[in-house]
């Protein structure tokens, strides 16, 4: 028996692991191996199971089983391969499940290997060395009669058998190590190790095109990259997938997709050892984080999505397309960000005819929202994420600067029209942030009275916030406090139940005058009086062009100019008892062509929003905060320090206009504003 504190041998360890592995199965054949003891003292072993046979004694393919115990106290952790779900001894399957999990992983291996020849090096020299053999058998039998020779052949066929023998072990130990690397494979009668990895690729996918016709269902893309080894977790693999071009027909061109993804999984790669050392320990999320910080929003959009559905799918069965599904998922783009509906659509689960189910919804929003938290790997790196949205900025600046859509002077010292700072997040594919978070970005991000912002103002604030809200720290701290409030407002509930069961009406009739002024006050701030104000007001403002469109520069003038200038006093939206930032994010919303907007659809759809957001506890506390203070948890990242290797030239595109305004934080008097709320 151990003492306390005593730190467990990794002997003891290992003795652990093949406790509990040996239960899992009996078909097939496993090696445990001790690899390291890391520095927070975390014993880290791999088991190989295989299932080896007279014919094929060396393993075509093998599942490996990553375990980890903490020396200290003993806890046992494990994931499969390239998954990054970890599973504990009492929060996962059973053992005797574990020989069937076993079966499906060995089966998509093999279902990839059968298309191509795997023929090990060692096999290749092995049977070679067979056929020497023969030979040397027929010229031995000869020889024999030889008597002179016969103890000269005895001694050659001894050390042949021992340098055989040497070179068998070490081919074994290689295998052991690798036995699933491609690069010790044979494709085509060639080594893979002779050819880049683009070609390999491309056998794969050949091999599986049984029509030649250049297209896969995306069914068959996925579980082809999923059985070939890349050394890549899942989340990644699936962020690979995001950069395949889908057909409406639910297929993939995959000779451009081949060509690119070497590059792509090498950058991967980069960000993942980048993440994983500013993260050598994950924080654990508890399992009600996701639905305590963002239930909510997720039940309110699982709501909004359920007519679409039903709508999309007359026979009710159930299940759409995958381009149907997809398209369902777009109408709801004030709830859905295009990076979240491309991870969604690697997410859900498909069938053989490219039909994907659409009930369950939430859960696999809650799925995407709690992956998204521990794979954010551009999110938390000021750096990355910082020159990400520059390049973005750029290029959504270049393709809107031809047609000034919203009627704002393009280049104009350093200044961008808010709508170019809303498609620049909605448009950074390497990001996988929500619809709300985006607009929560625009709601803080100061912006002057004309509809513009300082761009790099805008991606310093973009930065630190996006880094903020993916901190997964804070995330378990507002699950905790969400958690303690709700049962402090039950006990609370309870308490003032007990107290007018035994003290009657006297004692809840003192404070009525109070509650009947606080009701008075917020009578005016409602969903339905905002929106009928800003209808009203914005009715009055017609540019006259279009019946129901309002000029940029009238829509501007309603929001944040005074009754002269709007010339209907009378109506004042700053009565409404919005805040500022809430008035930003409205602004930066709106969906403006030709320098014109169709105010009532736009007003129906983010007045909700904003209500929907006030009881979001998560984004209603970031909209209460003051941010860009010097010091403290609310200070902006430094801007040097994010845009650190990167050269003035890069921001050149911005100072077509002037270099007034460049400078750091500059901008309007206006856009230094705080917020007053």
């Amino acid at each position: 028996m151990q003492a306390m504190g005593d730190l467990l041998d990794p002997k003891e360890g290992k003795g652990m692991v093949d406790a509990i592995v040996k239960k899992w199965s009996r078909k097939y054949v496993y090696i445990v191996r001790y690899l390291e003891t890391t520095e927070t003292k975390e014993h880290r072993y791999q088991v190989i199971f295989s299932k080896p046979t007279k014919e094929l004694p060396v393993p075509i393919a093998v599942v490996q089983v990553y375990f980890s115990i903490c020396a200290r106290s003993k806890e046992i952790t494990y994931k499969f391969e390239n998954s990054n779900l970890q599973h504990k001894l009492d929060m996962t399957v059973q053992p005797r499940a574990m020989e069937s999990w076993i079966d499906r992983m060995l089966g998509d291996k093999m279902a990839v290997r059968k298309m191509k020849d795997l023929t090990t090096a060692f096999e290749a020299t092995r049977l070679e060395e067979a056929e020497e053999d023969e030979t040397e058998g027929a010229e031995e039998e000869a020889e024999l009669k030889e008597a002179e020779d016969k103890e000269k052949e005895k001694e050659k066929k001894k050390e042949k058998e021992k340098e055989a023998l040497k070179e068998k072990e070490v081919q074994d130990e290689e295998e052991d190590e690798d036995a699933v690397d491609p690069e010790k494979h044979f494709i085509g009668g060639k080594s893979a190790t002779q050819m880049p990895f683009v070609e390999v690729l491309s056998h794969i996918f050949d091999a599986a095109d049984e029509e030649e016709e250049g297209r896969l269902t995306h069914k068959e893309v996925a579980d082809l990259l999923f059985a070939t080894p890349m050394d890549l977790c899942i989340w990644d693999i699936r962020m690979l997938l995001r950069r395949a071009e889908e057909h409406e027909s639910g297929t993939i061109r995959f000779g451009p997709f081949v060509a690119q993804a070497p590059a792509v999984i090498e950058e991967l790669k980069a960000r993942r050892l980048a993440f994983d050392k500013r993260y050598p320990d994950p924080l654990e999320i508890p399992d009600d984080a996701i639905e305590l910080c963002f239930g909510e929003e997720i039940a309110q959009s699982e709501s909004e999505l359920k007519p679409i559905f039903e709508a999309a799918d007359p026979s009710q069965e159930g299940r759409l397309g995958r381009h149907i599904f997809k398209k369902s998922l777009e109408k709801k783009a004030e709830r859905f960000s295009p990076q979240e509906i491309s991870m969604l659509m690697q997410l859900t689960a498909e069938n053989e005819n490219s039909e994907v189910p659409y009930e369950g919804t939430r859960d696999l929003l809650e799925e995407l929202r709690f992956d998204a938290f521990l794979n954010a790997t551009v999110e938390t790196d000021p750096k990355g994420l910082f020159a990400h949205l520059l390049e973005v900025l750029e290029s959504v600046w270049r393709q809107e600067s031809e047609g000034d859509q919203a009627g704002v002077a393009m280049g104009r010292d350093g200044r961008i029209p808010v709508y170019i700072a809303r498609e620049t997040l909605l448009r950074a594919r390497l990001l996988t942030v929500s619809r709300f978070q985006i607009h929560t970005v625009l709601c803080i991000t100061p912006s002057s009275k004309d509809g513009t912002m300082n761009a790099r103002q805008f991606l310093q604030y973009a930065v630190t916030l996006i880094a903020f809200m993916f901190d997964r720290t804070k995330l378990v701290e507002q699950a905790d406090a969400i958690r303690s409030e709700a049962v402090a407002a039950a006990e609370r509930a309870e308490q003032e139940e007990f107290t007018a069961l035994t003290s009657g009406k006297a004692a809840k009739g003192g404070g009525e005058e109070d509650e009947e002024e606080g009701e008075e006050e917020k009578a005016s701030c409602t969903d339905e009086n905002v929106q009928k104000t800003l209808e009203r007001a914005c009715n009055l403002a017609e540019s006259g062009s279009n019946r129901g469109t309002i000029a940029w520069e009238a829509f501007l003038s309603v929001l944040w100019g005074d009754g002269q200038e709007r010339k209907f006093a009378d109506l004042k939206v700053s009565d409404l008892g919005l805040r500022e930032a809430e008035l930003r994010g409205f602004l930066c919303e709106a969906l403006v062509d030709n320098g014109e907007l169709v105010y009532s659809d736009h007003i129906k759809t983010w007045v909700p929003i904003i209500f929907e957001m006030r009881n979001a506890k998560v984004f209603n506390q970031l909209l209460d905060l003051t941010w860009g203070a010097e010091s403290g948890p609310q200070a902006l990242i430094d801007f040097d320090e994010m845009s650190a290797g990167i050269p003035e030239s890069a921001f050149a595109f911005l100072e077509e206009g002037g270099e007034e305004g460049l400078s750091e934080g500059s901008g309007s008097e206006e856009s230094d504003e705080s917020d007053d709320d």
